[in-house]
């Protein structure tokens, strides 16, 4: 007798969303620099565009530890959160 099994995946990602840069634009751009590699130069130009994208489908954990880095930096920050399906898990 073949027995098969679904597995169920409870793990959550998140979407980090930049909804305004706040009163020190310029710690923001820095703690985008530091976590994202984004240069100094490109992290200017997204936090003009806002709201924006920083990090897309990442574990909870690590979205919410970055959007509260954001936050300390003055950053109004949003985490989108979705369940990730078996295959992204």
């Amino acid at each position: 007798m073949i027995e098969y099994f679904g597995l169920l995946c409870d793990e959550e990602s998140g979407t980090v969303v930049l909804m305004a840069p706040g009163p020190r634009a310029i710690e923001v751009v820095t703690v985008l620099h530091r976590m994202t590699r984004l240069s100094l130069w490109h992290g200017k130009l997204l936090i003009r565009d806002v709201p924006a994208a920083v990090l897309d489908d990442v574990p909870e954990e690590v979205a919410a530890g970055f959007a509260t880095v954001l936050r300390e930096a003055g950053a109004l920050v949003e985490v989108k959160r979705k369940q990730m399906s078996p295959e992204q898990s």
